[in-house]
């Protein structure tokens, strides 16, 4: 981890990699904003050093926001602050993202219990419509755009449920294992069809309202994601290094 971090911040002399922004409704809040969907997007990786002066620069605004922008990221567990480094993109130990997946397995298939009962014809629609561009997706090896269609199937499923808190807590423990997630869909051959496969089942089983399998099989899925990750990362190391 420590040559990943010593990589990271070797690019001193190169700002932050972010696009300028335009108006919205307070500068924090874009500054929060573009870091966010850049550590989501892995523009910047686990363990990379965030320099307050380069993100203002480059985001054409002054240090107070920044800082401000880089405690609220700190609060959602995307930044944490190192002695004599400052702030750095979190990353997470293989025994983390185990720990990750477990919470969000367990969570998810609460979330998919009570969702199956309350699917509409909307929300099935929705789900198929999903189903087939994952297909599409598989066919023409896009494997980067492959994670959006799966993102909005589950939370799709999800919010059928009708929990807004249990909503909003998932997304923040989805959030929090993209950077892994989108080098492992990458890297790994077999992700794409295997999540294929399980993705038409929890179908299968949401149109014959089975939510008790439906939950079960999200579980099972993201334990295996979890394990399959952490082992990802125990052999190659962490983004940083990639």
């Amino acid at each position: 981890m420590a040559e990943a971090v010593s990589a990271a911040s070797s690019t001193r002399a190169r700002p932050v990699p972010l696009p300028a922004i335009g108006e919205a409704r307070t500068v924090q809040q874009m500054v929060v904003a573009e870091l966010r969907r850049s550590i989501l997007d892995g523009t910047l990786a686990p363990g990379q050093r965030l320099r307050l002066d380069e993100i203002a620069a480059s985001l054409r605004v002054s240090r107070v926001p920044v800082r401000e922008a880089l405690l609220q990221l700190q609060a959602e567990g995307f930044v944490r602050y190192e002695p004599h480094r400052g702030a750095v993109v979190v990353e997470l130990e293989p025994e983390e993202i185990e720990e990750l997946y477990v919470q969000r397995a367990a969570l998810e298939a609460y979330a998919a219990r009570l969702g199956v009962p309350r699917l509409t014809e909307e929300h099935f629609a929705r789900l198929r419509a999903l189903l087939t561009r994952m297909r599409e997706l598989a066919v023409v090896g896009d494997r980067e755009a492959f994670i959006e269609p799966d993102h909005q199937f589950h939370f799709t499923l999800y919010s059928a449920a009708g929990r807004d808190r249990l909503y909003q807590k998932l997304s923040r423990l989805w959030d929090a294992s993209q950077n892994y997630i989108r080098r492992w869909v990458r890297s790994v051959p077999h992700a794409r069809s295997w999540a294929l496969t399980e993705h038409e089942e929890l179908l299968r089983l949401a149109e014959q309202r089975d939510a008790e399998q439906a939950a079960a099989l999200t579980q099972q899925h993201l334990l295996q994601i979890g394990l399959e990750l952490a082992a990802f990362v125990r052999q190659n190391g962490q983004l940083g290094s990639g």
